[in-house]
């Protein structure tokens, strides 16, 4: 009887950990749902974000947003400023060429979490698929922590007409990030000026991650098994 009470509790538990698992998983997959109205750093909050505007780098706590020039970008002579809109976030401005309020050509958003904080992703806007404008499909690179590099483009739902250019940039779950630098395409100088995009944010991931929910299940069916023999 003890056997098979014990087998049945272990069954449980082991559907129960990978339900969990399951969630975790599955959870960071999706990217069709709407940016949320209060992500955890919310670069579209005006109170804390619009003083950004003409600076070249801004501080809301733990978090730092500065506009960057590349080393080899093409106007070496001009100084780069923030800006940030409501609707969309913080971005890029240049007095020399392009649009005044995103990340385009030449232009990169550095963004500093002192002490780090885990992330899943990042939420764009202003990014769009069959842009007549650019006459193509904008895209652009993030690079994590001075190594790990994403390049994403426009989610093909998100057409000038219907959307205001959401995508989300999944990291394929959690990443302990210091460092995020947003580039204006795959190449500095070999996309169109009208090839843009703005950052809106992100929410930070409690930490322990997955891993501590999967020793936590073998714990349990430790215990299981003690109990099991007993």
């Amino acid at each position: 009887m003890e056997d098979k009470f014990g087998g049945f509790i272990m069954k449980k538990i082991t559907r129960i950990i990978l339900t969990v698992l399951s969630i975790l998983i599955f959870s960071g997959i999706a990217s069709a749902t709407p940016i949320p109205l209060n992500l955890d750093v919310d670069f579209r909050d005006s109170l804390l974000w619009g003083g950004a505007i003409g600076e070249t780098s801004w501080t809301v706590g733990n978090i730092t947003a500065e506009a960057i020039r590349p080393s080899n970008g093409y106007y070496q002579g001009e100084t780069y400023h923030l800006f940030h809109e409501a609707l969309d976030g913080l971005g890029i401005y240049n007095s020399i060429g392009g649009d005044s309020d995103e990340i385009e050509k030449w232009e990169q958003l550095g963004i500093t979490i002192n002490g780090g904080a885990w992330l899943t992703g990042v939420w764009l806007t202003d990014l769009y698929w069959d842009d007549d404008d650019f006459d193509g499909n904008e895209y652009g690179r993030l690079t994590i922590n001075g190594s790990i590099v994403k390049d994403f483009i426009a989610d093909p739902t998100k057409t000038p007409a219907n959307s205001n250019g959401e995508r989300w940039v999944d990291f394929g779950g959690a990443i302990e990030v210091d460092t995020l630098l947003f580039t204006g395409g795959w190449g500095y100088g070999q996309n169109s000026w009208l090839n843009e995009y703005s950052v809106a944010g992100f929410d930070i991931s409690p930490v322990p991650e997955p891993a501590t929910i999967i020793l936590f299940g073998f714990g349990l069916l430790g215990l299981a098994a003690t109990s099991r023999k007993r």
